[in-house]
C-alpha cells in the first residue's frame, strides 16, 4: 500500500534494524569520548573572553541604535579559534584517537553507515529462496520483507511520477535541442513568474515537476519548503540565525571539530570549494538549533533518544531555559553533511536564508538520508528501494551483482568490528551496490554537475518524494549494465564507482513506453530520472 503524499504512517523498527542502529550509535559515541578525552575537551565549554572577543563584529545590527547590539561575525570568529587550536597541539592528539582513523575524521563513515543498512535488510540465503507464494520482486532477495514494505514498485512509479512521461516536456530537457524549444522556454519562464507571484505551494509543486530555471530556484525552493505553522518564514529565519549566531560565540562544543574536518571536503572539488566556509558556518548553527531536536523526535519516534545523552551543558536555549542532552539539536554530525550544505549554498549567499533552506531541507529530506530507521525515507528504505527496482527492471543484471560479484566479509561481522584503512570490511555482502547507497547518501551531489543535481532535487522537492534518488540510481546502473555484467571483483566495481562519476557529462538511455520506443539525449538529470521510470513501461 502506497500514498501518493509525502505523508506515511509511521513503521517499527524490526529487531535487526534496531540492533544495527544501536550499534551505529554507540559506536559514534565511544569515538566522539575518546576524542574528548584525546584533546582534553569536554563536549560544551563556555568559550574564553579573548574568543568571544573575536566573534563581535563592530558593525551595529540593522535596525537597532548604534552600539546598542552588534552582530556575531562567524567568519573572523571561527578564523581566530581555528588558530588557537591549531596552535594548541590538539592535531597531534587527534592523531592517536580511533576516531581519526579515516581522513574526514566522521564519527561513522560511510563504509560503516553501508554496513548497518545491509545489516538491517539481510536474511539468511536460505530464506530467500523463492516459494510457490512469492511474488516475482521476493526471487533471490538479500532483503527481509519487512524492509521493502513501504518502497514502491515499478507500476507505483508510474503512478506517483507519471509527469516524468516523456509526453511532458521538461526544463533542462526539451528546452535546448527539441523542435520549438525557443516557445517552450518562454511560456515555461512565463508561467514560473506567475508561479512566484502567486506563492502558492500546490502550483509551485506543480512547476517543479517540470523543472525550475536557475533564476526562480531560491524563491520556489523557499515556497515548497517553509513551514506552513510559520506566518512570516523570513523574519523567523533572521531572528533564529542571529540567536545561533551568539551561541556559536558564547560556547564551543566538541563537534565543532567534527565539522570543521567534515567542509575539508569541499577542498577536494573544484566545484563546491568555494563554498566551504558557507557550509561550515550553516553546520555550526545547525549543531546549536535546539528546535531540530525536538521536530526530529516527533518525526521519528524514539530516534532522538538513540542519539542524545542526558548532559548538564550549561547551555541556555532560545527561551532562557537550560539544555540538557548533547548534542543540542539532537543530532550527531555524519558523513554527508558537507553536501547538504553546498547543495543550499548555491542558491544563497546570505546566511541567514541560506540556513533557512537547510534547515527546511533538513528536516523534510536530509535527516532521513543519514538514518537508519524503518521510516519510507529514510536510507535503509531508499536503498532498498534500488535493489528493489533494479531487480525487477534487469534481474539479471541484479543476479550477477548480488550474487557473482566476490565481496569480502558479512554486513554483521563489518558493523562489530571497528574498520581500518586497510580493512576489506567495507567491502560486505551487497558491494557492488555501494556506488549507488554513495549516490544516494549524498543527494548526487559531487557525481553529477551542479545544475542536473539541482535539477533533479527540483523533482524531488516538487513530487515530495526522496524515492526519485532511488529511482536516479537504478537508472545510472542500467546505463552502465554492459560494464557491470563484466564485472567479477570487487576491484572492477571500484572502476566503475569511478567511471559512474563522470555520467553528468552526457546522459543517453532508451525510454520505452507501450506507444513505441523513445530515445532521448540529455545534458540533464530529469532525462535519467525519466529514463528510469520509462524502461518498465
Amino acid at each position: 500500500m502506497f500514498t501518493t503524499g509525502g505523508v506515511q504512517p509511521q513503521e517499527i523498527l524490526t529487531p535487526a534494524l534496531a540492533a544495527a542502529r544501536r550499534q551505529l550509535v554507540d559506536r559514534a559515541w565511544s569515538r566522539l569520548l575518546a576524542l574528548s578525552d584525546a584533546v582534553k575537551v569536554p563536549l560544551v565549554q563556555r568559550r574564553s573572553p579573548r574568543q568571544e572577543l573575536a566573534f563581535l563584529s563592530r558593525k551595529a545590527v540593522s535596525g537597532c541604535s548604534a552600539g546598542t547590539t552588534v552582530e556575531v561575525d562567524l567568519e573572523a570568529g571561527m578564523a581566530a579559534v581555528i588558530i588557537e587550536v591549531e596552535g594548541s597541539g590538539d592535531k597531534q592528539h587527534q592523531q592517536q584517537t580511533p576516531m581519526t582513523r579515516s581522513s574526514a575524521g566522521d564519527l561513522v563513515d560511510e563504509g560503516e553507515l553501508y554496513a548497518a543498512v545491509r545489516a538491517g535488510l539481510e536474511v539468511d540465503a536460505g530464506s530467500s529462496r523463492p516459494t510457490a507464494t512469492d511474488p516475482f520482486t521476493e526471487f533471490w532477495s538479500s532483503q527481509s520483507n519487512g524492509s521493502r514494505q513501504n518502497t514502491l514498485s515499478i507500476e507505483e512509479c508510474r503512478i506517483v511520477f507519471s509527469e516524468l512521461h516523456p509526453s511532458f516536456r521538461h526544463y533542462g530537457l526539451d528546452n535546448s535541442w527539441v523542435d520549438g524549444a525557443d516557445a517552450f522556454l518562454e511560456a515555461h519562464l512565463e508561467l514560473g513568474c506567475n508561479v512566484v507571484q502567486s506563492k502558492s505551494a500546490s502550483s509551485a509543486a506543480e512547476y517543479a515537476r517540470l523543472g525550475i530555471p536557475p533564476h526562480l530556484r531560491s524563491k520556489l525552493w523557499f515556497t515548497l519548503t517553509q513551514s506552513e505553522f510559520t506566518v512570516n518564514e523570513e523574519g523567523y529565519s533572521e531572528d533564529l540565525c542571529r540567536f545561533l549566531r551568539g551561541q556559536v560565540a558564547k560556547y564551543e562544543l566538541l563537534t565543532d571539530r567534527l565539522i570543521l574536518q567534515e567542509v575539508k571536503k569541499c577542498q577536494d572539488d573544484d566545484t563546491y570549494f568555494v563554498f566551504e566556509e558557507m557550509a561550515r558556518d550553516i553546520l555550526l548553527l545547525w549543531s546549536r538549533d535546539e528546535s531540530i531536536a525536538s521536530q526530529y523526535g516527533e518525526q521519528l519516534t524514539g530516534s532522538m533518544e538513540d542519539d542524545v545523552r542526558p548532559v548538564s551543558t550549561g547551555m541556555r536555549g532560545r527561551w532562557s531555559s537550560e539544555i540538557k542532552w548533547f548534542p543540542p539539536n539532537g543530532r550527531l554530525p555524519m558523513c554527508g553533511l558537507s553536501s547538504y550544505a553546498t547543495l543550499t549554498s548555491f542558491l544563497h549567499s546570505n546566511l541567514d536564508t541560506a540556513y533557512g533552506l537547510f534547515r527546511n531541507l533538513y528536516l523534510k529530506y536530509f535527516q532521513h538520508m543519514q538514518t537508519v530507521t524503518a521510516h519510507h525515507c529514510s536510507i535503509t528504505a531508499l536503498h532498498a528501494m534500488f535493489e528493489t527496482l533494479l531487480k525487477q527492471l534487469d534481474p539479471l543484471l541484479f543476479l550477477h551483482l548480488a550474487h557473482k560479484v566476490a565481496v569480502g566479509t558479512s554486513c554483521r561481522e563489518s558493523l562489530s568490528t571497528p574498520s581500518t584503512p586497510t580493512s576489506k570490511s567495507t567491502w560486505t555482502a551487497g558491494a557492488a551496490f555501494r556506488p549507488a547507497f554513495k549516490w544516494i547518501v549524498h543527494g548526487f551531489v559531487g557525481t553529477l554537475d551542479v545544475e542536473e543535481v539541482l535539477l533533479l532535487w527540483d523533482r524531488v522537492i516538487g513530487f515530495d518524494r526522496l524515492e526519485l534518488l532511488s529511482v536516479m540510481a537504478a537508472g545510472l546502473y542500467l546505463f552502465r549494465r554492459e560494464k557491470l555484467m563484466a564485472a567479477l571483483t570487487k576491484q572492477d566495481v571500484e572502476v566503475l564507482k569511478a567511471v559512474c562519476s563522470f555520467l553528468a557529462k552526457v546522459v543517453e538511455l532508451t525510454c520505452k513506453s507501450n506507444a513505441g520506443s523513445i530515445s532521448r539525449c540529455s545534458h540533464g538529470a530529469s532525462c535519467s530520472a525519466a529514463s528510469v521510470h520509462h524502461f518498465c513501461i
